[in-house]
């Protein structure tokens, strides 16, 4: 006789979206966590989504290294954004570089840009001088071609989208803290 959770793991992968989400919590208040964070990096996006809704919603901080894994996974490129969502909920606190280098290489996608923008806005983050340094190097590679890689014109840029000035606003408002560290030392 198949136990709850087996059936609940048999039908996740042809039920629609809605059964998705519910079988998904169900999953994870049976205990499963171990087999849903293993479906972050399943190649059906719906299974992913709903799996890292169930973690947003229960703040499951476990899963935050494998929700960054698959972020940065290559064939999801173009469908990370709910991951990025859930990330929100979730203590992001050491990964600055991270969430700074999938912003950078977000080109064309509004919605992870802006996930990631709003987690470094509202969440409090510890790193290191080096650190910052990393991501001030890689924001000046990349900094130069950020707005046409992006398709920003400046005579028609939108209130939507995320050019190069924002960026180097927020970048500006952690970098301050290098100014802080250089005026303690002298």
């Amino acid at each position: 006789m198949k136990s709850n959770a087996d059936y609940l793991k048999s039908q996740l992968l042809s039920a629609d979206w809605e059964d998705q989400k519910s079988i998904t919590n169900q999953l994870f208040e049976d205990g499963e966590n171990s087999y849903l964070l293993e479906l972050l990096q399943h190649e059906d996006s719906s299974i992913r989504n709903s799996v890292a809704l169930t973690f947003k919603e229960h703040k499951y901080q476990d899963a935050l290294d494998p929700l960054f894994k698959a972020v940065q996974t290559e064939a999801f490129r173009n469908s990370r954004g709910t991951l990025i969502f859930a990330l929100q909920s979730l203590n992001c606190s050491n990964k600055l570089k991270e969430l700074f280098n999938i912003l950078f290489s977000a080109t064309h996608n509004w919605e992870v840009q802006n996930g990631v923008l709003s987690i470094l806005d509202e969440q409090e983050f510890e790193f290191t001088t080096e650190e910052l340094r990393s991501i001030e190097s890689t924001w000046m590679e990349v900094r130069g071609d950020w707005n046409r890689n992006n398709g920003i014109q400046e005579e028609k840029h939108t209130n939507f989208q995320i050019d190069e000035k924002i960026i180097t606003e927020v970048l500006n408002g952690f970098l301050s803290h290098l100014n802080t560290e250089d005026k303690k030392r002298s």
